[in-house]
């Protein structure tokens, strides 16, 4: 029981002193008592003894529940979209979007970013794409849909959750809002939600980045605690850069904006960067929903 309150304390990663020392203490002389017992042959282990430690059973199981599951399994946040046309005037479609995000997880999830962006895109009727064509142009990266129609420009963004924000086990978010489309200059409509989530681990705290993207693109940072206290005593900082990018919408052709996650870690003694991959040691999650809508008939 001595060891409950100590064990507890050393993965809370910030170590309550006050607390934490006397009942180590008392936790070894407690120790050392049942040590010294056995040596001298005053403790008889027979099978009541070993009933008595059945419930221990039952506790394993609780401290794995409570502690260990859900700050080391990935956050598991469902995402959808959805367009609905509102009304249609002198060739401008009302269309109202909606984006839900629910965590279905047993722990928070924290937000490193989350951001929706409508795009309106022209496609011409479909034509059979020859097998030459069709290999050019899948690219086995990320899913960008851009041999699904020309992008024309960008109808509205916005934040569905800020960087830091957490959302709790069970928790639903539902964003709404409401933008026009010009009918002559787009005919399909796409809402495209990204979120890149993580399990909280200790203090995450959301700040600049210290190496700046293109001038139009948006970063922010999220600084995690070190994952061990040998971590900690060498200065390894693990981070993760997250960016919007509308620099795309500069490109040759022009591309929508999307959001992307790298991970690192920086050395606190000097100002040098390892960017790698560390994904098995960050619990996160990365998810894009697509849905369109057509305007003209």
């Amino acid at each position: 029981m001595l060891f409950i309150p100590i064990w507890i304390d050393l993965h809370s990663r910030t170590l309550d002193m006050e607390w934490l020392i006397p009942t180590l203490i008392l936790f070894l002389c407690a120790l050392m008592l049942v040590i010294s017992a056995a040596v001298y042959g005053h403790l008889n282990f027979g099978w009541v003894a070993l009933g008595t430690l059945l419930p221990l059973l039952g506790f394993s199981q609780w401290a794995y529940m409570t502690f260990y599951k859900p700050v080391n399994e990935r956050p598991k946040v469902d995402v959808s979209a959805t367009l609905e046309k509102i009304n249609t005037s002198r060739r401008t479609t009302r269309i109202r979007g909606v984006v839900t995000l629910k965590n279905n997880g047993t722990a928070p999830a924290k937000t490193l970013g989350a951001v929706y962006v409508v795009t309106g895109h022209r496609v011409e009727s479909a034509e059979g794409m020859s097998a030459r064509n069709a290999s050019a142009t899948l690219d086995l990266g990320k899913p960008n849909r851009r041999h699904f129609g020309k992008y024309e420009t960008l109808l509205s963004f916005d934040d569905l959750l800020a960087t830091g924000e957490s959302l709790a086990p069970g928790e639903t978010r539902t964003h709404s809002f409401v933008f026009d489309a010009n009918d002559g200059k787009q005919n399909i409509v796409r809402l495209t939600a990204y979120i890149s989530m993580s399990t909280p681990n200790g203090d995450m705290k959301p700040g600049k980045c210290k190496h700046a993207p293109a001038a139009s693109d948006v970063c922010t940072r999220t600084d995690f605690a070190p994952t061990s206290l040998a971590k900690k005593k060498l200065g390894d900082e693990p981070f993760a850069d997250t960016v919007v990018h509308f620099s795309e919408m500069q490109a040759t052709p022009p591309r929508p904006p999307y959001l992307s996650t790298a991970f690192g870690a920086r050395d606190q003694s000097s100002d040098d960067e390892n960017v790698q991959n560390i994904d098995p040691l960050v619990r996160d999650q990365f998810t894009q929903s697509i849905t369109e809508l057509r305007l003209d008939p």
